[in-house]
């Protein structure tokens, strides 16, 4: 029984190849920009520049075929990084490039030259514009913002974003910008390049994604500008990006008068995140769907309230059992039956198998969650030791030094997902430990932000989550989840008041499918109100918590092997 998948690379080189048998332009771009009917048409198509776009529209409409391709010609191609591209006549492919075919209109069209001439003047008109500001303003605040970039870049997941055929990224073999492959102080990393380089002296295309991106960075948190991950990361896109979240959070778009491009993007991402932050202190969701193939994430507003009816009747089930009686599905007033829980754990004995009852419970409400759900996996994470947390217990230095074995992750097959191993006890036992210790590393990676500890000596966290997720083709770029087939996946961060403060994404409930369906919003629903029972299960623990030994490989070993 194997769960690994054959990654990124694999996927595109299939797609390539089969744009290659089209005979249409019509049937290849479709094909191409959509990974074969894995990324959004709205994604494929907002990779492309503004030319390629105009170029495809006019070819499709006519009628264009695929054919042999040569120089003399507009030829298709696929790009390593999954974007579909439009390469001109006498142009050299870039390094990656998949060239699928020329573009041939049924009559020569001189109408093509034109179009895509036009389009590319527009193009390099607006970047000049933002140079051309850029290089205005003081040279001291440009390089604040080249900071504020990387400072943000490197405790966030990976990006990949396009400036017409640019790209940039700090994913592997692409990396140009400060992540896992290049360091913060590298000088092959590209914000040092510009940090050492006059303004004037940038290309345009560098002084777009600047802008661009310090933009979104003032719009709301970090990890907004992985909306843009997989996309074009130009002025109008990001201007028209800002208008649709304003209206989003039901907002009036600012007067922006006559400035110039770069107040426009600056003035919008201002008022976008005042917006934002007013619907949040209302208590608004807010969650993410997220596209493993493209990194493309779109955040998303949920308005209508979820309440503790939409938790999956499995675990009403499990709650029930524990209390020997029927549980109500708001709990009970005040939460009564949460109550009665927390006092049941502290007064049960030890449970065969775990070292506490709540060890006991954790692992059975998850395995309902998954059975519920149907996910082949749930997982739900935190400190082994909570206390130990406090500033009390454990100084900033001390907090620092922990290793990933203070942390715990349960993970819980669904009865579905343990039957499909059979025998094959090691592999189950391999994937579930894995899932865990990936997810005992997460909580590790994001301790000095859930803390407040960012401002010390360890560099290697990420932003605490704090925006529900729903995530498909996860299993491409990520090594563990190529391995260990995460193909789609929901995550609810979980965070409780701890030692004055509150501390986000401390804890958190995650499903996984290796295969689909896909998750869908009231899958989310679901699992949002599970985390919130976790939460509250959490919260009322924390004046006392338990010591958590369990979920560790031997454990796992000891229970499902």
């Amino acid at each position: 029984m194997t769960l690994r998948t054959d990654g990124f690379a694999a996927l595109v080189a299939e797609a390539a190849e089969r744009a290659r048998g089209c005979t249409t332009v019509n049937d290849a771009v479709r094909i191409a920009q959509a990974l074969d009917g894995r990324v959004p048409d709205e994604i494929g198509t907002a990779s492309l520049t503004l030319a390629e776009q105009c170029l495809l529209v006019l070819a499709t409409g006519a009628g264009a075929v695929l054919d042999e391709a040569d120089g003399d010609g507009y030829r298709l191609a696929l790009t390593a990084t999954g974007r579909a591209r439009v390469v001109p006549p006498q142009a050299e492919p870039l390094a990656g490039d998949n060239i699928l075919g020329g573009i041939r209109f049924p009559k020569a069209m001189a109408e093509a030259d034109r179009v895509w001439q036009m389009a590319r003047d527009l193009e390099r008109q607006i970047s000049t514009d933002i140079a051309r500001e850029m290089t205005a303003r003081p040279a001291a605040e440009v390089h604040e913002e080249l900071t504020r970039i990387g400072y943000s870049l490197i405790h966030m997941a990976p990006v990949l974003f396009y400036v017409l055929n640019r790209t940039y990224s700090n994913l592997g073999a692409h990396s140009n910008l400060p992540g896992k492959s290049i360091r913060v102080n590298s000088p092959t990393s590209l914000l040092n390049v510009l940090r050492d380089t006059p303004v004037p002296e940038w290309a345009a295309e560098d002084a777009v994604f600047v802008a661009c991106l310090s933009a979104l960075l003032r719009s709301g948190p970090a990890v907004r500008v992985e909306e843009f991950n997989g996309v074009q990361l130009t002025p109008d896109r990001v201007e028209t990006f800002l208008m649709e979240r304003i209206e989003a959070y039901g907002g009036l778009a600012p007067d922006l008068g006559h400035l110039d491009r770069l107040s426009r993007l600056n003035t919008l991402a201002e008022h976008c995140s005042r917006l934002r932050h007013e619907l949040a202190d209302g208590g608004a969701l807010f969650y993410r769907t997220i596209n493993g193939l493209t990194l493309h994430k779109r955040e998303h507003v949920l308005l209508e309230p979820i309440t503790y009816a939409e938790v999956p009747p499995a675990v009403h089930a499990v709650l029930a059992d524990l209390l020997g009686r029927p549980v109500e599905k708001d709990f009970g007033p005040a939460g009564e039956a949460l109550r009665a829980i927390v006092a049941g754990f502290r007064l049960a004995p030890a449970v065969k198998d775990f070292t506490t009852p709540f060890e006991d419970f954790l692992h059975q409400l998850l395995t309902a969650v998954a059975n519920g759900t149907a996910s082949d996996v749930s997982m739900g994470r935190g400190p082994r030791a909570l206390a130990a947390l406090s500033r009390t217990a454990a100084p900033a230095d001390v907090q620092l030094k922990m290793g990933t074995s203070e942390f715990y992750c349960c993970v819980t097959p669904s009865e579905a997902f343990d039957r499909r191993f059979a025998d094959d006890r090691d592999q189950l036992v391999r994937a579930l430990s894995a899932y865990s210790s990936r997810m005992r590393y997460n909580t590790w990676h994001y301790l000095p932000h859930t803390f407040g500890l960012t401002g010390r000596t360890r560099d290697d966290w990420f932003f605490a989550p704090t925006m529900p997720d729903v995530t498909e083709w996860s299993d491409q770029h990520h090594t563990g989840h190529v391995m260990f087939g995460v193909r789609y996946a929901i995550r609810v961060p979980i965070g409780i008041h701890f030692d004055g403060g509150y501390r986000p994404g401390l804890f958190d409930l995650r499903l996984m499918r290796t295969d689909g369906p896909a998750y869908r919003t009231e899958d989310l629903r679901s699992a949002v109100a599970v985390g919130r029972l976790l939460g509250e299960l959490h919260q009322a623990m924390a004046a006392d918590p338990p010591l958590i030994s369990d979920f560790g490989n031997d454990w796992y070993r000891r229970f499902y092997g």
